[in-house]
């Protein structure tokens, strides 16, 4: 388990950081999201020990994080690979710079490239991989040293569905083995992979935000078998009814709304209903509400 207890950082009188607490659970992966400029890759850099913050603590199993980086992995948004280096030759580089040996390598490098789907591109120089490799081949530098703790920053951000989709299946077979962390603004991609997430925002924790399905009690929308023909919106004072299509129609309210009284009510009036549900809140609209300026 990783705990982080009331960070604190200020770099050049600015207040980046301010009063972090949270725990990351073994075999978690946290999803860490945020506005621009929000401290989320101030806060990795501190996970990961390049940083170090003016107050609080970070420790992992009970010891400081920043005695354990043999532990850690990391990824960050600009991959400093040299461009006419193979994918073989790029993770030999930084396995040196780990301390891994020669021998450790031999082994390592065509395992971590299978795992993450470039055994084929082994001797591909890296100005011929795809956006989508690259990155991967950026994981698969960031898990060389077999890490306990992955901390990814913007891993999917510029890559099209197929390299997102890539990523996020990546992320889901190496949490079975390690905790991770990761940032992210894709939002309804990193729900497949991510168990919770942290919003931050101006170096501020403004609480969790889960990966369940919520649903809004002030919006209801209903589909019928058959097209609706004429109804007395008189009947539904103070709730404001917009039509869809012939067979769908959608009921707000400044005020929680029954969905049996509703169901009840349009059933007596001759309503075929198909279905009728509260509208569903997306984990976008959520972050969003959670992030404005009020």
């Amino acid at each position: 388990m990783i705990q982080i207890s009331n960070l604190q950082l200020s770099l050049q009188r600015r207040l980046i950081l301010d009063d972090i607490s949270f725990t990351i659970h073994e075999h978690e992966c946290l999803g860490l999201i945020g506005p621009n400029g929000a401290g989320k890759t101030t806060l990795l850099k501190c996970l990961s020990g390049m940083i170090e913050s003016d107050r609080g603590s970070i420790t992992m199993s009970s010891r400081p994080i920043r005695q354990q980086q043999q532990s850690i992995g990391y990824l960050s948004q600009q991959t400093d690979f040299k461009p006419w280096m193979t994918c073989e030759q790029s993770l030999r580089f930084f396995g040196h710079l780990s301390g891994l040996d020669r021998a450790k390598l031999n082994k390592r490098i065509p395992d971590v490239l299978h795992e993450v789907g470039l055994h084929a591109q082994q001797a591909e120089v890296i100005e011929r991989l795809s956006g989508g490799m690259r990155q991967r081949l950026g994981i698969a530098q960031a898990i060389l040293h077999e890490p306990t703790f992955l901390i990814l920053d913007e891993p999917a951000s510029a890559l099209d569905l197929s390299g997102r989709h890539d990523i996020n299946q990546l992320i889901l077979r190496l949490k079975k083995r390690m905790t991770i962390i990761v940032s992210t603004h894709l939002l309804e991609d990193a729900k497949t992979c991510c168990d919770r997430f942290l919003v931050i925002k101006h170096g501020k924790l403004l609480g969790p935000l889960d990966n369940q399905r919520n649903v809004d009690p002030y919006r209801i929308q209903v589909e019928t078998l058959t097209p609706v023909l004429s109804f007395s919106a008189t009947l539904f004072p103070r709730v404001e009814i917009n039509r869809i299509n012939p067979n769908c129609y959608q009921f707000s309210a400044q005020q929680p709304l029954d969905l049996s009284e509703l169901a009840t009510t349009l059933i007596q009036q001759g309503w075929s209903i198909a279905s009728i549900a509260y509208q569903p809140i997306g984990l976008e609209e959520r972050f969003l509400d959670m992030v404005a300026d009020v």
